[in-house]
């Protein structure tokens, strides 16, 4: 399997392309790169990697732990800082922050709100901190998965080591539940995506790649029972 990261532009060629380990010399991942391939879409109209992005000083942003792969393309390109909860340069998106209101230009939020206890309140935050026409690409888990609804149907809902019913999430969404929480925190969601089960992680033989080109197919047909997670582009819904 051959592939261009979205990252640092690079060719790879890979036996498999499992979610979260590392495919690419520079340390990115499936999910990183799918964030990035969103972020040039929403930018520039077209899938660019970072590192091929064009230097525009005046568009201000801020990471939150970014690792360093992503990091260090964007503060060449954009006026970024990657900021962090437990040293400086610091920045706690759970508090308030008046000096940055109408600051940025686009607004990360991968596998972030769930994590929160009240993302309601930060999502608001952030969207001061935001400008007028700025780009939210905010993704949530789909606690509506079939997965958690048969295990809730046996009367089960485990904390597990990752996925939906990660032991660190505080809140679950289902897909309305979601665009609620957006639309409640002043933001008008343009379009809505979806990402399945990574069920590279577990091998990539032909079983696999079956099982994932089937679920592929169930979640076009019915997203809300087969998603994973969500992925909304949003905007600052007019005042």
């Amino acid at each position: 399997m051959t592939f261009t990261c979205n990252i640092c532009g690079a060719r790879n060629t890979v036996e498999a392309l499992p979610t979260e380990p590392a495919t690419c010399a520079c340390g990115s991942n499936v999910r990183l790169r799918a964030l990035a391939h969103l972020l040039s879409m929403e930018l520039f109209g077209e899938s660019l990697p970072l590192a091929h992005f064009p230097r525009l000083k005046s568009i201000r942003c801020a990471g939150m732990t970014d690792k360093d792969c992503i990091a260090d393309i964007l503060v060449d390109k954009f006026d970024y800082t990657n900021t962090h909860y437990d040293r400086e340069p610091r920045l706690d998106i759970t508090e308030s922050h008046p000096g940055l209101e109408g600051t940025y230009d686009f607004i990360l939020c991968a596998d972030v709100l769930e994590h929160l206890p009240d993302p309601l309140s930060t999502l608001k935050r952030l969207k001061q901190a935001a400008k007028p026409d700025a780009t939210f690409i905010i993704s949530l888990p789909n606690v509506a998965h079939l997965a958690v609804r048969t295990m809730l149907l046996f009367g089960r809902f485990p904390k597990m080591e990752r996925g939906i019913l990660d032991k660190t999430h505080l809140q679950f969404f289902t897909k309305d539940t979601a665009k609620d929480l957006l639309t409640h925190a002043g933001l008008r969601v343009e379009r809505t995506l979806t990402t399945v089960v990574p069920l590279e992680d577990f091998g990539n033989g032909l079983f696999t790649k079956s099982m994932m080109g089937m679920q592929r197919l169930a979640v076009a047909a019915l997203p809300r029972m087969f998603a994973m997670q969500w992925i909304f582009i949003a905007k600052p819904a007019p005042q």
